[in-house]
């Protein structure tokens, strides 16, 4: 699991330079055109990446904007949260299940115990 907290700031005077620097073309592609959404969309797409960065524990160790928040393998869960005046948003990021079949899953398990005979 990789979590990122941010507080959400009044005022992001980089936030034109972070978007060319720091988003891919599909994630800026999302952005809505209103400055106040787009403001609130940056935000939700940098915690994810923070987020991203987590999850494997390797951090940001290559461009930021390889890391892919669009990906349908990581589930993300956003929430906001308010301690001492301070709103904050919450992102939490998790791989995606992967669903075995239960013949192929028992298959596994066979084989894993180093039973020869087929189910």
């Amino acid at each position: 699991v990789g979590i990122d907290v941010e507080p959400v700031r009044k005022k992001l005077p980089l936030m034109r330079a972070l978007i060319r620097r720091c988003l891919s073309e599909e994630e800026k592609e999302t952005l809505p055109e209103d400055e106040a959404l787009k403001k609130e969309a940056f935000i939700r797409i940098w915690c994810r990446k923070e987020a991203m960065a987590k999850l494997d524990g390797t951090g940001f160790t290559g461009p930021i904007c390889e890391l892919d928040t669009l990906s349908q393998k990581i589930r993300f869960t956003e929430e906001e949260a308010l301690q001492d005046g301070v709103q904050y948003f919450v992102v939490t990021a998790e791989y995606e299940e992967v669903q075995a079949s239960a013949p192929a899953a028992e298959q596994e398990d066979v084989q894993a115990y180093g039973a020869t005979e087929e189910i």
